[in-house]
């Protein structure tokens, strides 16, 4: 399998789509920046948004052709890898559209997206099983098998990592460069085509998404892009059997999930004191007078040394 060629035609595709694309969306598909949020992103109020839709959809299609014309026929592997990102970027798709019809940014209430992340997770877990996969985690050496508890733990790992991403998805290009390198990291750590091919595929669309995204954004991806990234983030995690990695790789999107959890929590115990000026953490940083250019380099850099030890702890189990 030729994973440089995937690489190119994803990311050629991705190009000339966004390049149709963007000018449409400009009049079609307008973000909406909250008015309780970062005074300084009100100037990006009226960029296009769903840019997402271009690499996911790109995605799915050159995977599809690539798992039935040269992989594995098995249709349940396959829907390992669609479902997530079908089912998830329908979430997102729907918030994206209702933040764009009723011109504010309150979409789904975070009640009933969670809700619909909790069911697509439950099909997850039960193509999982029907696909022959093992319940198993070896964590740092230490092999164990969680049984049907390993249902709850795919359950928390998808969730979690797909609103993540959806929290971190606030600065121009951020979650999508983090996500660019834990996906290139996993390539030395994995030599299933299976998965090779899927990042290739996703990866040649999100750097092409990049090259609008990166400050000043031409495009956002939106929840379309954004939820099913966390959750396909999660899933080469699960199905190489490489769960207690995810923590390492994903440190970024971990602390920034963490600050908005722990600003929340104390605002409500303290009856509106704050812990950081804003949550999550780059919204902090930003008012502490970093730049967005400066807060994603470090951030990615902070990425990539947690991916380098992850890729040496993997060579130690």
């Amino acid at each position: 399998m030729n994973y440089l060629l995937l690489f190119l035609l994803s990311f050629v595709i991705s190009l000339i789509l966004y390049i149709i694309l963007i000018p449409i969306f400009r009049k079609t598909c307008k973000q909406t920046v909250r008015e309780e949020g970062m005074k300084s992103h009100y100037v990006k109020s009226g960029t296009p948004t769903m840019g997402g839709v271009v690499f996911i959809s790109v995605t799915i299609f050159l995977y599809t052709i690539i798992q039935f014309k040269y992989l594995d026929p098995d249709i349940n592997k396959w829907l390992l890898f669609i479902i997530p990102l079908l089912t998830y970027s329908m979430i997102g798709i729907i918030d994206d559209l209702k933040i764009i019809i009723k011109k504010n940014n309150s979409g789904i209430s975070p009640k009933t997206k969670l809700i619909f992340q909790i069911i697509w997770a439950a099909l997850y877990f039960y193509i999982y099983i029907r696909a022959g996969l093992d319940t198993h985690v070896n964590i740092f050496g230490l092999n164990i098998d969680f049984k049907w508890i390993y249902g709850l733990l795919i359950l928390f790992l998808l969730v979690a990592s797909s609103n993540a991403v959806n929290i971190t998805d606030g600065l121009d290009g951020l979650a999508a460069g983090n996500i660019i390198i834990i996906f290139l990291s996993f390539i030395f750590i994995t030599t299933d085509k299976t998965i090779l091919s899927y990042i290739s595929i996703l990866l040649g669309g999100l750097i092409a998404f990049l090259c609008y995204n990166f400050h000043p954004a031409k495009i956002f991806m939106g929840d379309v892009g954004s939820l099913p990234l966390g959750v396909s983030l999660a899933n080469i995690f699960i199905i190489t059997k490489k769960e207690a990695l995810l923590v390492i790789f994903a440190f970024v999107f971990i602390i920034e999930t963490l600050s908005d959890i722990i600003q929340v929590w104390y605002y409500k115990k303290t009856n509106g004191k704050r812990v950081f000026k804003m949550a999550p953490l780059h919204h902090h940083l930003e008012l502490c007078g970093l730049s967005e250019i400066t807060i994603c380099i470090i951030f990615w850099i902070i990425t990539t040394i947690c991916s380098l030890c992850g890729i040496y702890i993997n060579s130690l189990l």
